[in-house]
């Protein structure tokens, strides 16, 4: 019998919608990033043509994620920052920050591989769910200030610079290791926000 989606892809039942494309995906995680982020005053024509030519980079990027040879710590952190940084280019001149632009890429993974596009499933190895970022939003950053005192950002997310983007993902990284109250599962950031975001205040 053929497997469903639950079954490939754990934490994955409460999306389940069945035959989502790529560009589905990516519309909704930019509207998870943009719906009270993005500020650009231009009309509404040249700001489609803005998230289509973006849209386009991105999906060169996942498929050079895809295409990597060797999955690791540091070689998807440094895909995910050459990414970001390909989206904030996109944007040029318009103001268009390193927060937002890894919300859209972290939530573009998140929907591609709860939604089991079929293009990405191939995409989604143990390896590299376990060195992913964890999509952050304000309750992910209420709740590990809350539960593991990690310092508030000066700033909301979707104004972070590259480091202190980072740094946040490291320190939610060592919390989530070092708490042994959790599976091993619950240790793995991607898998956390899947297993906990809807519970949270």
């Amino acid at each position: 019998m053929e497997k469903t989606t639950i079954q490939i892809n754990k934490y994955a039942d409460r999306f389940l919608i069945g035959n989502v494309n790529f560009k589905f995906a990516s519309d909704k995680a930019y509207a998870d990033m943009a719906r009270r982020t993005l500020r650009i005053d231009v009309g509404s024509e040249l700001r489609s043509n803005l998230k289509s030519e973006a849209t386009r980079v991105l999906k060169e990027c996942i498929e050079n994620l895809k295409n990597m040879k060797a999955i690791s710590q540091c070689s998807f952190q440094s895909w995910h920052k050459e990414s970001c940084n390909k989206l904030i280019d996109c944007y040029k001149p318009y103001l268009f920050y390193y927060g937002q632009s890894q919300k859209w890429l972290n939530m573009l993974l998140k929907y591609l591989y709860v939604y089991d596009v079929e293009e990405y499933q191939c995409l989604f190895s143990q390896k590299l769910i376990e060195v992913m970022d964890m999509p952050i939003d304000f309750k992910v950053i209420k709740n590990f200030h809350n539960q593991y005192n990690i310092k508030w950002p000066n700033s909301g997310w979707s104004k972070w610079n590259e480091n202190t983007y980072r740094s946040y993902q490291e320190s939610i990284r060592k919390a989530l290791i070092q708490d042994k109250t959790l599976t091993e599962d619950e240790k793995i950031p991607f898998y956390w926000e899947l297993i906990h975001w809807s519970d949270l205040d």
